[in-house]
């Protein structure tokens, strides 16, 4: 009898531990942005945009753009910050060497959207999943007084098999 009941609970916990591994992932978890981790590029007549994001920890990405332009000169750097920390998604950016904005994550379906109302360019940060390869950015705000968006359609760089 002491041995069915051993099995038994053996067979509970076992079934825990298989609905726990089987959960989706939260919404509101930086696990929920795992798509957005690897290199990305969005072409357009002024040269390439390059982005890529990389998994620091457990709740931070670390992406980094570079613009290049078609002669090829580096025309635009950044490094940005996705952190989940105490249950909130800030995505940082390093305005220059000293300042950095911090948007708080406010929508995260299909379309992570990050706001900051207070920051003049951009108020608004959103990505969006667009297929296995490929990515929509959008940042918006104010420019001037008026409402301004730049838009990006990426698409996923391959990884190249090495020879050696």
């Amino acid at each position: 009898m002491k041995t069915k009941s051993i099995i038994y609970s053996a067979c509970i916990l076992y079934s825990i531990s298989m609905l726990n591994a089987c959960k989706p992932e939260r919404k509101d978890s930086i696990k929920s942005l795992k798509w957005m981790l690897g290199k990305w590029e969005s072409q357009s007549a002024d040269g390439v945009l390059i982005e890529e994001w990389i998994k620091s920890d457990d709740s931070t990405y670390i992406g980094h753009t570079t613009n290049i332009s078609n002669e090829g000169d580096t025309t635009f750097a950044e490094i940005a910050n996705i952190k989940e920390r105490a249950g909130t998604i800030t995505f940082e950016v390093a305005i220059n060497e000293i300042d950095t904005a911090a948007f708080i994550m406010t929508q995260n379906d299909s379309t992570s959207v990050f706001e900051n109302e207070e920051n003049d360019y951009p108020k608004m940060i959103v990505y969006q999943k667009k297929g296995k390869d490929s990515l929509y950015a959008k940042i918006a705000g104010d420019v001037d007084g008026a409402n301004s968006k730049e838009e990006f359609t990426y698409s996923k760089i391959k990884k190249k098999k090495n020879i050696f």
